[in-house]
């Protein structure tokens, strides 16, 4: 009798399963990496205190939270350098100097808090950087065609789009525009459709922020450069429209 019950309870009270893993490739894992809303890239407005600067305050932030060794030598030397404003503003040279250093050796941990900095300093100095925009743009570029993981993935789009919002949209220069375009072409056809379609989904969100004389050239580039970035640019016409319908709805419903 009491092995029957024991039997029976044995079958009544099953173990739970453990959940199985489910394996998920490298550009499966891409398929949910986009550029952050505009509403989640605020926080660059926030204000900061008299003769501060966000990049300094991001510094402190991410010492406080990452170990990487080519990031805490890069804060450790940044970090008089830019203790005020005026500090970075006289030093920027410099701390761009060290940033490339420690981006040349930084690992994944490192790359995500030396990307966040670059947009601070974007943000904080603007078209100061103008003079180092093309070389900012190619080591930014040449991180597509390595598999870094999608975190990383998503602070690159993030620092492209301010790259691009602080200094290429407030130029007047269309060459900038034409040597921006030049460069895509050149390392997009190396990356995966994953991530030609991330950084289709970035330059769509800097054609609708284009003045009508830079956006029109810019149509006229991506059109005249269909070869070998087919999906790339079949995706910056998407991400385009879709914008523009949305806000077509929007209006729609808010005049209905």
């Amino acid at each position: 009798m009491m092995d029957m019950d024991l039997q029976d309870t044995d079958e009544t009270y099953d173990a739970p399963r453990a959940k199985r893993f489910k394996h998920q490739s490298y550009q499966q894992s891409l398929k949910d990496v986009h550029l952050p809303s505009t509403f989640k890239q605020t926080h660059l407005e926030t204000d900061v205190g008299n003769n501060d600067s966000h990049f300094h305050e991001a510094l402190n932030h991410w010492r406080q939270l990452n170990l990487a060794p080519s990031f805490i030598s890069f804060a450790n030397k940044a970090d008089g350098l830019s203790a005020s404003m005026p500090l970075l503003l006289h030093n920027w040279r410099d701390i761009h100097t060290l940033w490339l250093e420690a981006f040349g050796s930084a690992d994944d941990e490192g790359l995500r808090a030396l990307l966040d900095l670059l947009q601070k300093m974007a943000h904080d100095l603007r078209t100061t950087l103008s003079p180092i925009y093309p070389s900012l743009l190619q080591h930014l570029l040449s991180l597509l065609p390595r598999s870094i993981s999608p975190a990383a993935l998503t602070a690159l789009l993030e620092t492209l789009s301010s790259l691009f919002r602080y200094l290429l949209i407030p130029s007047i220069d269309l060459t900038l525009l034409d040597q921006t375009w030049e460069a895509f072409c050149s390392v997009l056809p190396k990356c995966l459709a994953e991530i030609q379609r991330a950084v289709a989904e970035v330059w769509a969100s800097v054609l609708r922020r284009m003045k009508q004389a830079a956006r029109e050239r810019a149509v006229v580039l991506v059109a005249q450069n269909v070869a070998g970035l087919e999906d790339a640019s079949a995706w910056v016409l998407v991400f385009s429209c879709k914008v523009c319908y949305r806000f077509i709805v929007r209006l729609e419903y808010a005049y209905a």
